[in-house]
């Protein structure tokens, strides 16, 4: 697509990067090509001005929020973490645990998950250990979709948190508790580094994010037996 919207003669660009490698696009930036890439770091482009969203601490609120309510046993649904953007929100979720002193259990880290059917097959799975998670932190929507698949055919209650917020989050009972962010100041951020040719140097520029309550990240844990 950008190959033929470049020989098109479209000048100026604003990409969400996949986890490929972007180095190619290197030749066309030095003939006169302006891209701004959105939502994280192009591989293979590390001089490349970035709208990003505040990642890390997005996993870090997530993971402070469902530690606070008293979960330990806290499972990572997440997406592939060669993306920056999941790599930080991961990132993010375990630093809340070594904060607070404590270990993250790796067998309940679930990478490279992003069809909410598979998400639902591995939410299933974890809940049958002989020790199963408490809580779940979904590193995008459709993680937190596949969740809630999950759980409507099971009788426990975990707890749960989702990272990027869906249009009927509110609908269910309880609302689905979120990290948010403003979507439309991510696109200004990103037309705004695209019109400025005042300057050469690359730049980052962070969108903060926001947890927000509704109800699924305040279950608490069950009593132990």
């Amino acid at each position: 697509l950008v190959e033929t919207m470049y020989a098109r003669g479209v000048d100026a660009l604003i990409v969400v990067p996949s986890a490929g490698d972007h180095g190619w696009l290197r030749e066309h930036l030095a003939a006169g090509l302006t891209a701004v890439f959105v939502d994280r770091v192009p591989a293979g482009l590390p001089d490349a001005d970035v709208v990003l969203l505040d990642d890390a601490r997005g996993g870090r609120l997530a993971a402070e929020h469902l530690l606070a309510r008293g979960h330990r046993r806290i499972a990572l649904l997440s997406d592939d973490e060669g993306l920056s953007s999941v790599h930080d929100r991961a990132l993010g979720f375990r630093s809340a645990f070594e904060a607070a002193g404590l270990p993250v259990d790796d067998r309940l880290i679930v990478r490279g998950v992003f069809d909410p059917w598979r998400v639902a097959q591995e939410t299933a799975r974890l809940l049958d250990l002989a020790d199963p998670p408490t809580a779940f932190f979904a590193t995008n929507n459709r993680a937190a979709i596949g969740i809630l698949q999950a759980l409507r055919e099971r009788d426990e209650r975990p707890a749960y948190v989702g990272f990027d917020d869906f249009g009927l989050a509110e609908v269910f009972n309880p609302g689905v508790t979120v990290v948010r962010y403003d979507t439309a100041r991510l696109g200004r951020a990103a037309v705004d580094l695209l019109l400025d040719r005042s300057r050469r140097s690359p730049r980052r520029v962070r969108v903060p994010v926001e947890l927000v309550v509704r109800g699924s990240g305040e279950i608490p844990p069950p009593p132990r037996r």
